[in-house]
């Protein structure tokens, strides 16, 4: 009899823990958003999306934000990865060698989302692809931006380092400079190169107009 029940029991205790889940997100939804916004706030809490409702203003989405995260995960949790360092995420913007931005997305849907608790935003970032040197340059603005944060000062902007650029070129970019400079300052050169002189006869003052075309200035002697 009590093998018969125990299945019974898991499902009367899931449905229990759903249903206070289901209390808890109604609850906090309807402490911070406004009654308009109220389903769109349930369902990004509900399915793990970020806050993107048009019934919140712009200017009260980092406060609403910000309440349903400190609601569901203790305030301390929104000092290690919360709204306020979406700012950080101009970290991976503008990677050259992650052509589709997916890092810089991953950054602000992680960080826009309030339902996620902070070490689950920290880790998708983290992982948004295998070779991340750029997770250091988030970081380092993460943490600079809290100890602005304890004292009581503006968060400001993301500054790059010139370390941080760097990790945002390609590896072929200076390959290919280098080439163009090559190109561009061999224009005699290569010019020369398209001759055919098994199919024409250069003569003497072909050659000399031809010096005189890309500026080169010889002096001839008999």
């Amino acid at each position: 009899m009590g093998m018969r029940r125990s299945p019974m029991i898991i499902l009367v205790l899931s449905l229990v823990s759903a249903a206070a889940l289901e209390e808890k997100i109604e609850a906090v939804a309807t402490k911070c958003c406004p009654k308009a916004a109220f389903q769109c706030c349930y369902d990004a809490i509900d399915f793990n999306q970020r806050l993107s409702c048009v019934d919140i203003l712009e200017r009260k989405r980092q406060e609403t934000i910000e309440c349903i995260q400190s609601e569901l995960h203790g305030e301390n949790d929104t000092m290690t990865a919360g709204i306020q360092h979406i700012g950080c995420c101009e970290a991976f913007k503008d990677d050259r060698t992650d052509p589709r931005s997916l890092c810089y997305e991953t950054c602000k849907r992680m960080l826009k989302a309030p339902a996620l608790k902070s070490s689950v935003k920290l880790f998708k970032i983290e992982q948004c692809r295998i070779t991340n040197p750029l997770i250091h340059c988030f970081e380092s603005c993460r943490v600079e931006q809290n100890l602005k944060i304890s004292k009581g000062e503006n968060t400001t902007e993301y500054v790059e380092t010139e370390r941080c650029a760097a990790f945002k070129k390609r590896e072929d970019s200076e390959e290919e400079e280098e080439e163009e400079e090559e190109e561009a300052s061999t224009p005699f050169l290569d010019h020369f190169k398209s001759f055919n002189l098994t199919e024409a006869l250069v003569t003497f003052s072909d050659l000399v107009d031809l010096m005189l075309t890309f500026g080169i200035r010889e002096v001839f002697r008999d």
